[in-house]
């Protein structure tokens, strides 16, 4: 074979290197893009729930500061004594129902 002829060959296989190699590198970019795309959308999710939690917790915390700093009247421990104890007051008259089965 010839030197220009050689060379031409060598050109030939260097273009067609350089295609697949840029053919690759463009795959390889758009699939490690479509993975970073579909983590910070998880990301972002996982971030929006968080932040639904901590509004309610900020709000339940607000409700036991309130609760903290009111005073403890009559009808706060009478409302408290209901609430979370199941207490009732003695001239009250209780009813009782069975929702059970029959």
């Amino acid at each position: 074979m010839s030197k220009t002829k050689q060379r031409r060959k060598f050109e030939m296989d260097f273009n067609a290197f350089i295609k697949i190699a840029s053919f690759v590198i463009i795959i390889a970019v758009l699939i490690i893009s479509a993975k970073m795309m579909m983590d910070y959308n998880e990301a972002l999710s996982e971030q929006k729930k968080k932040l639904e939690i901590i509004s309610k917790l900020e709000l339940e915390k607000d409700e036991l500061l309130y609760e903290k700093e009111c005073e403890f009247d009559r009808d706060y421990v009478i409302r408290i004594a209901r609430e979370e104890l199941g207490l009732v007051l003695p001239q009250e008259i209780t009813y009782y129902y069975d929702y059970g089965e029959k």
